[in-house]
C-alpha cells in the first residue's frame, strides 16, 4: 500500500524471481505519483511491465496521481491491459469528470490497451454469473463491481450537477464534496460495530471496479471504494456458485478508506479474513472512521488484523494494548521512516 494520501494505490506482485508478475489498482492523489516514481525507479528499465492497471473511479484520490504517472513516458512503464471506465463506456454518453476525460486522453495518446478483457467494452457486472479474467502468470480477478445501473447513475448524476453550474458536461473543473458530520471519539467497539448503517450513495464510488483476486490459494478482496449492498449482492452470488458458505480471504483491502457508510456487518458476515487493509492519511474525510473499525474488529473474526499505510491522530488510538486485549485484535503500522505498507500474503 503505498503512501497514497487520503487515497488509494496498491502496487500488487505475484509469482517468484523472473517470473514475477505485477498489477497496479489506482494511483492516489496527485503527490502520490513521486512515490509511484520512486517505486518504478526501483526495477530495471526491462522489467517494468505491469499485467494489468485498474483505475477503479474517477475521484480525486485514486486518479490523481494516474494522469501525471501515464503523462510521464520516460519511465518506460509498459501495461498488458488498462481497466477504466470512461465516458464511452457509460449509459449516458456524456461524462462531465474533467480528471477522468484527460486520463481517457492520455490512454489513447500512448495508444494503451483500453478494457481489452472486454473488447473495448464496460468494465460492468452482467448477466447473472460473475465474470472472471485470469491474468498472466494465473492470477484470477473476479468482477464484484459495478453494476449497470451504478454506471448509469454516475453518467446521470454528473451531466445534471455540471450542467446546474451554468457549465459543459466535460469541460468542468473536478470537485470534492466534504462530508459536515460528527466524528465518533468512542472506542466502545460493540457499540461501534452496531451503529446505524447509512450506506453511500455517491455515484463516482459506486461506479467503483472491485475485484477478487486469487493466486494460488490467496485470495484479496479489493474493495476500492464500492458501495456495500452491492459488494453483499456480488459475494452471496459467488458463494452460491460455489457451495460455500463464508468467502475465505487472505486479505481485504476495506472499501473507502474505511468509510462507516460502505462497511456493513452484513458485509462483514460474509466474510472469512484475518487481514485487513485500510489505506488513508486521513486528509478531507477523517477516514478511518470508529464505526467501521469497530465492524471489522467485532465482525472480522478471531483476532482480526488492522493493517494502516500511515500512522495518524485519527487510527492510533487503535495501538493501545488494553484495547488489543479487551478486543482481542492486532494493528500494524508502518516502521519509523518506512512509507507506505508492504503486506506478504
Amino acid at each position: 500500500m503505498l503512501p497514497a494520501g487520503h487515497g488509494d494505490c496498491l502496487w500488487m506482485q505475484y509469482g517468484e524471481g523472473a517470473s514475477t508478475s505485477r498489477v497496479l489498482i489506482d494511483c492516489g492523489t496527485t503527490s502520490t505519483y513521486a512515490w509511484l516514481q520512486e517505486r518504478v525507479a526501483q526495477l530495471p528499465t526491462s522489467a517494468r511491465d505491469f499485467e494489468l492497471f485498474i483505475l477503479s473511479h474517477i475521484d480525486a484520490d485514486h486518479i490523481g496521481g494516474a494522469i501525471p504517472f501515464f503523462a510521464d513516458r520516460a519511465l518506460g512503464v509498459r501495461f498488458a491491459d488498462v481497466w477504466f471506465n470512461g465516458y464511452k463506456h457509460l449509459a449516458s454518453t456524456r461524462l462531465g469528470a474533467k480528471q477522468g476525460e484527460i486520463f481517457s486522453t492520455l490512454i489513447q495518446k500512448n495508444k494503451l490497451p483500453w478494457n481489452l478483457w472486454r473488447k473495448g467494452g464496460a468494465i460492468v457486472l452482467a448477466g447473472e454469473g460473475l465474470p472472471t479474467c485470469t491474468l498472466p502468470g494465473g492470477l484470477q480477478l473476479t468482477l464484484l463491481s459495478p453494476s449497470p445501473d451504478k454506471l448509469a447513475t454516475l453518467a446521470s448524476k454528473w451531466e445534471t450537477e455540471i450542467k446546474a453550474l451554468d457549465l459543459t458536461p466535460g469541460k468542468a473543473e473536478d470537485f470534492e464534496k466534504f462530508l459536515g458530520r460528527t466524528v465518533s471519539k468512542s472506542t466502545n467497539v460493540e457499540a461501534l460495530a452496531d451503529a446505524k448503517f447509512t450506506p453511500d450513495t455517491a455515484a463516482p464510488n459506486g461506479s467503483s471496479i472491485a475485484v477478487l483476486a486469487e493466486y494460488r490459494g490467496k485470495s484479496a478482496l479489493l474493495g476500492a471504494d464500492a458501495h456495500a449492498p452491492l459488494l453483499v449482492a456480488s459475494i452471496r452470488k459467488l458463494l452460491k456458485q460455489r457451495g460455500v458458505k463464508k468467502l475465505r480471504l487472505d486479505a481485504f483491502k476495506v472499501s473507502h478508506h474505511a468509510s462507516q457508510n460502505n462497511l456493513n456487518v452484513e458485509l462483514m458476515r460474509l466474510l472469512d479474513c484475518r487481514n485487513y487493509l485500510i489505506s488513508t492519511n486521513g486528509d478531507h474525510f477523517n477516514h478511518p472512521d470508529r464505526e467501521a473499525i469497530g465492524r471489522v474488529i467485532h465482525y472480522g473474526g478471531e483476532q482480526p488484523r488492522l493493517w494502516f499505510n500511515y500512522r495518524t491522530a485519527l487510527n492510533e488510538v487503535w495501538e493501545q494494548p488494553k484495547l488489543q486485549t479487551k478486543y482481542r485484535y492486532e494493528t500494524v503500522y508502518p516502521k519509523p521512516g518506512q512509507q507506505g505498507l508492504i503486506v506478504r500474503l
